[in-house]
This record gives C-alpha cells, structure tokens and sequence, in this order.
C-alpha cells in the first residue's frame, strides 16, 4: 500500500492513445469519448476486477443491466472455484482470527506462505495446545508442511487435493498410491480435538478448487469442524455472489466473442490469464478503454485510459466469507482529479447509489465435475502455479518499480533434487523452462521433499503466465502443464 500510493507510474491523468502516441486528456473530456464509444456500441461489454468494494461492482452490474450489456468479474480461478464449492455446503465458516481457538487442524494448501496472517493465529493455537494434530495437504517442500505432525502431497492433476480430503473422510484412497495410506487414520486423529477446524486455500484452477470445497464441506459436516476458508481476493466471495446473482458472463465468455468496445475496470487481464489465453482476444477490440489506479499490461494497450482511485481510497463494504460482511472507510482520499470507479461510472450514465445484495450463496458449477483427474502428457516435468504473499495474481512482480522485484527478481522453480539432477542442474542454477505457451528464465531451488516429477513456479511473472499457454478450450487458467527444463 505504501508503495502505491507515491508510486511515479500512478494513473493521475486520462489520457489518449492512437497510433502509438499517446495524449493527455482532460477528465471530462475522457469520459465524454467513453461516452460516445459506448453509446455508439450495442455490443459493449463491461469487466471488472472482483477485488473492488462489494457497491462498486453493484454499480457496474446495474450499468450494465440498464444498458443491456454483457458484463463480467474477474477472481483468480481457484478463488471462484473455492467458494462454489464451499457456500452452498452448510458449513460453519470463521476468520483466520478464530483459529487461535483451534484444538486439531487440517491445513489445506501452502497456507503459511499465502497467507502469514493466517498462520500468526495457527501458532497461537499451537502454544496454547502444543500436542494438537496439524495435519497438512500441501507441498513437502512448502513452509506449511515444516510446522506439520502430518503431511501429505498430493499429486498435480486437477481433483487430487479433492481426492484426498474424500479419502480423509471416507478411509478409502484407492488409487492414489501407498503414501497415500496414512490418510485413513487423519479422521481420527482431528477427532481428538474439540474445537477442529479446517484451513484451505486451493491452488489450482476453478475445476480444481471447486471440488475441493465440495469435499471439504462434507468433510466438515462429519467432523463437525469449523472452516477456515482463505482467498487470494479478500473480496472474492462478495464478487462471485454478486456475479451469480446478477447474471455476470464468466471471462472467458467475453473473451471468446470479443466486443468492439471493452471496458476494463482495475484487472490487469492480459497479465492474470496470460497472452495466449487474453492477449489474442484483446486484439480484436477496437476500442479498450481501462479505469484504474495503476498502469499494466491490459492498461497499456488501451486507446483511452482514465484514472480511478484504490479501493482503500474510498468508503465501501467487503464480504470477507458467509456472514463476514464488513464495512470500512476510507485510509485517506484520492489525489486531487482523481475520480472514484463509482464517480466515473455515474459520469457514464450509472448510478453512485446501488447497493449490493450478497445475501444469496451461489451454487456449484455443473461443469466442474472433478471426480476423475484431467489426463496430461506424460512427457516432461509436471508444472502447476505457486501462490506468494506477495502477489495477486496478476503478475504483479512484472511491473516497474514494484518493491517485490527487490525480493524477487525472477521466477523460481521448486523441484525434486533427482529431478534437477536428471536435467544437469544444482541448486541456485539458473534454467530455461519451456512450455505450451513460451519460455522463461528461473532460478532453480532443489528439494529432498518435492514429489518427483512435478514442481512449482512462481506465477508473479507475466512471462510465467505466457510460458503456461492456457487457453479457453484446453488447459484452463490454473491446471498444471508439461514442460522441459534445461541448462540456461
């Protein structure tokens, strides 16, 4: 946030750009071109980024319902995939606040690195109960599975976390190799506890996550146990519900039949979802106009581009899970001129005044019926995203000036030491990794408790994301791929 706010690359004027040049505009003189595109576009459609006040996006779903327009909300996959699963499941849902209360623990993913808030409560509970079960599903060689009294590493596959909670409550893990044995006797041990909870943050894609959540649900219903259920998005469930209930068209809907006019508002999509997947869309719209704080890959290939304040700027409401509505001011206001998206979108015909309704849960997508893993190429080294606390998802590490890059300057590969080892690799090695979609440049980690034959890779990097060639009818934003690795 500090960053942010003295950040010299703020969007603090609209400006112009057509043929390569680019032009300062006045604010009113910006929005009455917006204006003019839109109205002249039957075929105008609308995106906005999920992280956002819950009354912003409301704002944005009724321009869109007054106009007749297809609108969207972009989440991070995996966040949209976890609360489908999860909301309509019945089960008792709590902050990371509550977890200190906690007597047995199932952790879901790499919680300690995408979420250290989380983990802070983890810990307290863990002093006041120090022989409590922490049992983990996660990557051997992630920092969660240090902590852990168990561990078990699922494989890369879409539906194999899902799998795993399944055999957890069901002793059954057929098919799911001998390691995965142990998981017939974790059900007894978080019986040992009076107070269970179940922390998840899924890690993959929508499919993925939304079968997780499935599980989980049920898992939590036999345990009676609390669920913890963390987001890449704070904002993410108040998003989904909102996209739900107001008949918001998934991205790639969009994408796929691009318009002639495209409003973007604050999501960075060529960077979140990969060229392969947004760029060669974004190509066929004539007129992208981008409203937000900050520049990036989708901002600069926009012909008009008009500045809107940080969502912390501004007055506004969060839906943080299922009864965690929350309301806060704003930390300070906008630079002067500086609009908010709600101003701007009344300066277009909108209202200021919508207010959202998120008291609806939404239902689990028919289609991300995940019960049986996606087949992949057998050739090459397994390849999924990993998450940091340090990034939204939206390759964020790839912008100028950004601290993280201080931290981290490139991306880093996680992988099994016989793995480096097979390819001519040690560890700290710098390697090319090409896959579907490009090649990239990492800095190689080894570990003794990577499951051979897959990895992780810092997804921070636009040119990660690229590397990855996701594509709307094939490998979707999130599943694992194959790659090569080689000696830089």
């Amino acid at each position: 946030m500090a960053e942010w706010l003295d950040h010299p690359g703020r969007l603090l004027e609209a400006e112009r750009r057509l043929q390569g040049e680019r032009r300062r505009l006045t604010l009113e003189a910006a929005l009455g071109e917006a204006a003019e595109a839109l109205c002249g576009d039957p075929s105008a459609a609308i995106l906005v980024d999920g992280n956002l006040d819950l009354d912003s996006i409301a704002a944005v779903r009724q321009w869109a319902a007054d106009r007749g327009a297809r609108w969207a909300v972009h989440v991070p996959p995996s966040d949209e995939g976890l609360v489908r699963g999860l909301d309509g499941g019945g089960c008792e849902f709590i902050g990371p606040e509550q977890l200190t209360e906690a007597d047995a623990l199932l952790i879901i993913g790499n919680v300690y690195a995408t979420h250290p808030v989380a983990a802070h409560w983890i810990f307290d509970a863990r002093t006041k109960h120090p022989r409590m079960p922490v049992l983990v599903m996660a990557d051997a060689s992630g920092v969660t599975a240090e902590f852990a009294t168990g561990v078990f590493q699922p494989r890369l596959a879409v539906g194999e976390t899902a799998r795993a909670v399944a055999a957890v409550r069901t002793g059954q893990a057929v098919g799911m190799g001998p390691e995965a044995g142990a998981l017939a006797g974790w059900k007894g041990s978080l019986r040992t506890g009076k107070s269970i909870a179940i922390v998840v943050v899924a890690e993959l894609g929508c499919a993925d996550a939304q079968a997780l959540g499935g599980e989980v649900a049920k898992l939590a219903a036999e345990l009676a146990a609390k669920v913890c259920p963390l987001t890449t998005y704070g904002g993410a469930w108040g998003a989904v519900r909102q996209a739900a209930s107001g008949g918001a068209m998934a991205v790639e809907k969009i994408l796929t039949d691009p318009p002639r006019t495209l409003v973007v508002i604050g999501a960075d999509v060529e960077s979140a979802l990969g060229r392969r997947a947004a760029g060669s869309a974004l190509d066929k719209v004539q007129r992208l106009i981008y409203i937000g704080p900050m520049p990036n890959l989708t901002s600069g290939r926009a012909s008009l581009v008009l500045p809107a304040a940080f969502a912390f700027e501004t007055p506004g409401r969060a839906l943080l899970g299922p009864g965690r509505d929350v309301r806060f001011a704003a930390l300070l206001p906008p630079p002067a001129g500086v609009p908010t998206v709600r101003d701007v979108l009344a300066a277009l015909g909108g209202s200021r005044e919508t207010m959202a309704d998120v008291s609806r849960a939404v239902a689990a997508a028919a289609e991300a019926d995940c019960a049986e893993s996606r087949q992949i190429s057998s050739e090459g080294l397994l390849l999924a995203p990993a998450c940091s606390p340090i990034d939204f998802a939206d390759g964020s590490l790839t912008r100028t000036a950004s601290w993280p890059q201080v931290v981290q300057r490139q991306p880093i590969l996680v992988m099994a030491e016989g793995d480096a080892r097979a390819a001519g690799l040690s560890d700290k090695a710098c390697a090319i990794l090409e896959g579907p979609g490009g090649s990239v440049e990492v800095e190689v980690v080894t570990s003794t408790a990577q499951r051979p034959g897959q990895a992780r890779i810092g997804a921070a990097f636009a040119e990660v994301r690229n590397m990855f060639g996701w594509t709307w009818d094939g490998t979707r934003p999130g599943d694992p791929v194959r790659v090569r690795v080689r000696k830089a």
